[in-house]
């Protein structure tokens, strides 16, 4: 029962920080001259380690060494695409970002 709790968690967080960060790539210009903006940055942060923390919750819960092994590549993915971008290719990687997301949304609701 507690794997269903901390999907729907996941599922809840992973959709609040696609929304936020799509907001942050379309908008960017606001968000680098507005500093008023910037609790909204940080709730991104808040929602990133959320959404880590519950894919690494729901990845002990799988039974599937490979289901496992997935999730385990989400959760680490926000961190590896952290090592890789630069400010110049920011919208690609945050782009990037929001498709890994969206794909282990997914993968949580079909599995």
């Amino acid at each position: 029962m507690l794997s269903l709790g901390v999907k729907i968690l996941f599922c809840i967080t992973g959709i609040m920080f696609v929304t936020l960060l799509s907001l942050r790539i379309v908008f960017d210009e606001k968000f680098k001259t507005d500093n008023k903006l910037s609790p909204i940055v940080a709730v991104i942060g808040g929602l990133l380690l959320l959404y880590v923390l519950c894919a690494l919750i729901i990845a002990l819960f799988y039974e599937v060494y490979l289901y496992k092994f997935i999730m385990l590549i989400f959760a680490i993915s926000p961190f590896i695409i952290g090592k890789l971008v630069t400010y110049k290719r920011l919208r690609f990687f945050s782009i990037f970002q929001i498709i890994c997301v969206i794909l282990s949304l997914v993968f949580v609701i079909l599995v």
